[in-house]
């Protein structure tokens, strides 16, 4: 009781402070006008709305979806600008190897760790890369020679063969053939690894989190992640 009694008080208090420094400052709200939009001011009319009082509530609705609107673009801008800045990092390290073996190495450590990929599986297509000198025997568990009729591709390799983005549109049944059984696999996506628009492998990335590779969310970034990893590949297959 005694605390409740306390609280009023101190509202109380705090309301007659307000009220006193409008009273002294009459020209507030004309030189504050956005404090406006943020207050709910009733009047004696019952039931009925005024005009002002209607136009306020609309100008305090436009404010809080433009601050909203506001909050997600700088959200998004500074998202881009840290994938972008890993897109870089990873460009950098990429070209300081020396071989297909450790471009492979830094390639996958990278997307599990800077990009927090968890399951990620390289398809180099033996028949597309007969011309290369290099041994692709062995190379790495996240990394397959198959060919072009490898079922785990088969499906989507049109569509990767015009240099796009499979993601969004894959069953458990296509990640299980491409990623081998893992039920953590949320949602996926296929990359294409071209040279002269020329499909020679295919880049698997695999997330726990559902919403991670979406079409409706962008591919930009995992385009350019895949042609950044096709060149350097490409180099590295045909290194003398």
């Amino acid at each position: 009781m005694t605390k409740n009694k306390t609280t009023l008080k101190a509202t109380d208090d705090n309301a007659e402070t307000v009220t006193k420094y409008l009273l002294t400052h009459p020209n507030f709200f004309a030189e504050h006008p956005h404090v406006l939009t943020e207050m709910n001011l009733a009047h004696d009319s019952g039931t009925a709305s005024s005009l002002i009082e209607r136009q306020v509530s609309v100008l305090r609705m436009q404010n809080h979806r433009s601050r909203a609107d506001l909050h997600s673009a700088t959200k998004n801008a500074r998202l881009n600008e840290q994938l972008s800045d890993k897109v870089h990092q990873l460009s950098l390290r990429l070209f300081s190897t020396e071989d297909l073996e450790k471009s492979l190495a830094q390639t996958i450590s990278s997307l599990n760790t800077d990009f927090d990929i968890k399951h990620v599986t390289l398809r180099l297509l033996e028949d597309r890369i007969k011309s290369v000198s290099h041994n692709l025997h062995p190379l790495s568990d996240n990394v397959i020679s198959t060919h072009s009729d490898d079922k785990a591709i088969a499906s989507h390799l049109t569509k990767l063969e015009r240099g796009e983005v499979v993601c969004g549109q894959l069953s458990s049944d296509q990640i299980n053939d491409y990623f081998g059984k893992h039920d953590d696999i949320a949602s996926a996506a296929l990359l294409p690894l071209r040279h002269d628009k020329k499909i020679f492998g295919i880049i698997g990335l695999g997330c726990t989190h559902e919403d991670r590779f979406r079409r409706d969310l962008g591919t930009v970034f995992i385009t350019r992640l895949a042609e950044l990893i096709s060149h350097k590949l490409w180099l590295d297959l045909n290194a003398k």
